[in-house]
């Protein structure tokens, strides 16, 4: 039974996760335990929380995502299953991105379909914006670098490629290891996009050179 004062009935409230936007806490509730999820200062501007909160049920529809509760789209908040004894992949283990390539290719697989898309270029944008309205762009060759990269990202501009709904930030603290169990969290960018983009982040945080990136 949960007491009169609901507040009581939570035990054990300490911060696991201090992530790039967010801050996660686990929390326990009659033995069992949760994870909150509280979105960072500033997150208002670069995620949709409603389309978020719809993909979350997407994915716990799919299995990609098993551990999803409760989200309020308006601020953000979200519970999530704790999942004991996770690890996240090991780039240099094979059988780990195994694993992981399972989880992309049967989400891309199920052709599941959102009514917005992940833009990767505007997203950009939109962060750079408020680093220049905030403390300012400390990389000195940003100007080249993000002109080499929009001269590659003008070469997949038009290729035909068919949109799947993607998660669109797969790298490795996305991911949860656990036996035999592999999950897919933080659904903040998911939308739909070339499943190629999924694959790409993963390539890119873990450094693969070509070989690396081509027997994936």
């Amino acid at each position: 039974m949960y007491s009169k004062n609901i507040e009581n009935d939570i035990k054990g409230l300490k911060a696991i996760k201090e992530g790039l936007t967010n801050t996660s806490f686990v929390f326990e509730v009659f033995g069992n335990k949760y994870v909150y999820r509280h979105p960072g200062d500033g997150t208002e501007e670069i995620i949709s929380r409603q389309h978020e909160k719809k993909a979350l049920e997407i994915a716990k529809k799919i299995g990609a995502d098993s551990t999803f509760i409760y989200m309020d789209d308006v601020e953000g908040w979200k519970i999530s299953s704790f999942v004991p004894n996770i690890r996240v992949p090991d780039y240099s283990n094979f059988e780990d991105s195994k694993r992981v390539l399972d989880v992309m290719r049967s989400l891309h697989d199920k052709k599941m379909s959102v009514d917005w898309e992940f833009l990767p270029w505007e997203e950009a944008l939109k962060i750079e914006e408020l680093l220049r309205n905030g403390d300012g762009i400390a990389m000195p060759d940003f100007d080249e670098l993000k002109a080499n990269v929009r001269k590659c990202f003008d070469k997949t501009i038009g290729d035909g490629v068919e949109k799947r709904f993607c998660h669109c930030d797969t790298y490795a603290p996305n991911w949860m290891i656990s036996g035999d169990k592999t999950i897919l969290i933080d659904w903040e960018y998911a939308a739909m996009q070339d499943p190629h983009v999924d694959i790409a982040m993963f390539c890119i945080y873990a450094f693969y050179d070509k070989s690396q990136v081509d027997e994936l």
